[in-house]
């Protein structure tokens, strides 16, 4: 892959969604590509690149799912999100944020 690549870890929520939206804007306005990744449970791997192909093709249009490739993995969030960003040589990681809560706000 490219070192054009904005990477955007995906969780199936609405702020992943805003998420991938500003990443594709921004793939758009630079011309890059915009890599989705999903870290699903080993067991639920499989059935989750469908989930993941089909709720992407709910909200981006053809044009803009032309940026877009789509990665799940078996494993953690911790670690994986990094692993994929070096692996494929990311210049960008776009996440979004559900807001400081508890003693984030300290």
């Amino acid at each position: 892959m490219s070192s054009d690549l904005y990477l955007v870890p995906f969780d199936f929520t609405q702020v992943s969604v805003k998420a991938v939206n500003y990443a594709v804007y921004l793939a758009q306005v630079g011309g890059e590509k915009v890599l989705v990744t999903h870290v699903a449970h080993k067991e639920e791997s499989r059935i989750a690149k469908i989930k993941l192909e089909q709720k992407i093709n709910e909200f981006l249009s053809k044009e803009e799912q032309e940026l877009v490739e789509l990665n799940v993995s078996a494993g953690s969030i911790f670690n994986d999100i990094a692993t994929t960003a070096d692996a494929t040589n990311a210049s960008l990681i776009v996440m979004g944020t559900h807001g400081a809560q508890g003693l984030q706000k300290i």
